[in-house]
């Protein structure tokens, strides 16, 4: 159901396959930190480190700063 809705938002195969495939592989990580009992808070733990260090290596190259510039320029 999510894969039908995210295609009809997104009108493109590969946005649709890049979200399709980021939830399954969240899912199963839910679904195997749940069956590990008693290391599911070391394998959560090294998930969350796995998860950050993704956001930081994709987002290296966003210039935070030029939306401000935009804004400063308008006033």
């Amino acid at each position: 159901m999510i894969a039908v809705f995210a295609r009809s938002l997104y009108r493109n195969n590969r946005v649709t396959l890049t979200v399709v495939i980021s939830l399954m592989t969240l899912y199963i990580f839910l679904f195997v930190i749940l069956q590990l009992m008693d290391y599911s808070l070391l394998f959560g733990n090294i998930g969350l480190v796995i998860i950050l260090a993704l956001v930081m290596y994709f987002s290296r190259k966003i210039d935070w700063y030029s939306p401000l510039e935009e804004w400063y320029r308008n006033d």
